[in-house]
């Protein structure tokens, strides 16, 4: 909290009490003191949040869906014993990472009260109101559709219903599983493995 006294507010009525709000912070004037509070803007259900580049690479975790990316392109290698199509590669590998994006947003809107009580995943971008709710939703159905999509157009139907499936495994069993028994880490195999199985497939 910042407290300005009156002699650096001459202009404030001290007979008034006004608050006002000014994006994620609370500013009331009292008696001649200005006090700055700050506020999630998950209160502002009105408020136009700003996506910006670093708020979308953390809500889709693209470090760990980067880690994902090069076990399908492992995959991928490990079959054909090298680049045999460029093309058929690079739909893989970017189909999959999309599907691992999509993933990664869905398991953070489910979980953003949980990510609220813990010191590692406090600052995420739902928990501290960067990005709204509908904003989010909007990215992970939308990377979904895409990777699906770049996996069936770019390789073929099991690969794409195998990026689609770990969607799925991911944002549901496994999220829901994460409280609740250590069933989620056998269901977190399961998901972690798919990568480089839709590598081979993609051949």
């Amino acid at each position: 909290m910042l407290r300005i006294s009156s002699t650096m507010a001459p202009t404030i009525n001290r007979s008034k009490v006004s608050v006002c709000y000014i994006r994620n912070k609370c500013v009331t004037s009292n008696a001649g003191e200005i006090e700055v509070t700050e506020r999630n803007m998950n209160g502002f259900n009105k408020e136009r949040y700003k996506i910006n580049l670093t708020s979308i690479l953390e809500l889709s975790k693209f470090r760990l869906s980067g880690l994902v990316v090069s076990t399908t392109g492992a995959g991928f290698l490990c079959v054909t014993g090298g680049a045999s199509s460029l093309t058929t590669l690079a739909a893989a590998c970017v189909g999959t990472g999309l599907c691992a994006a999509s993933a990664s947003s869905f398991n953070q809107i489910i979980e953003v009260e949980r990510d609220r009580k813990m010191k590692r995943t406090r600052n995420r971008p739902l928990v501290t109101g960067i990005m709204s709710m509908n904003d989010a939703k909007k990215i992970a159905i939308g990377t979904g559709l895409m990777g699906t999509t770049t996996l069936l157009v770019g390789t073929n139907s099991i690969t794409a219903m195998l990026g689609l499936g770990n969607i799925f495994l991911y944002a549901g069993p496994y999220t829901y599983l994460k409280p609740q028994s250590e069933i989620n880490t056998w269901v977190g195999a399961t998901v972690g493995a798919t990568p480089p199985i839709m590598g081979a497939t993609a051949t």
